[in-house]
């Protein structure tokens, strides 16, 4: 019997990769200023994230919300 594909994708995600990517989109202008000023953009968003208080659900809603509201 075959695995699902969401099975696979969870493993090959969650438990090979130790690392996973986020896309962003932002102006090209911020994204020109951030190059400018040289911010590690990766550890201002990780230490972002720990800092937040949110739940695994409401990422998933804040998530399918954005999707679905374009």
């Amino acid at each position: 019997m075959a695995l699902p594909q969401y099975i696979i994708y969870y493993y090959l995600v969650f438990e090979v990769m130790s690392t996973v990517v986020l896309p962003v989109r932002v102006r090209r202008e911020v994204r020109e200023e951030i190059e400018r000023l040289g911010v590690d953009v990766r550890s201002v968003v990780e230490e972002a994230l720990k800092h937040m208080n949110v739940s695994v659900d409401e990422w998933v809603k804040a998530i399918k919300e954005g999707r679905y509201g374009r």
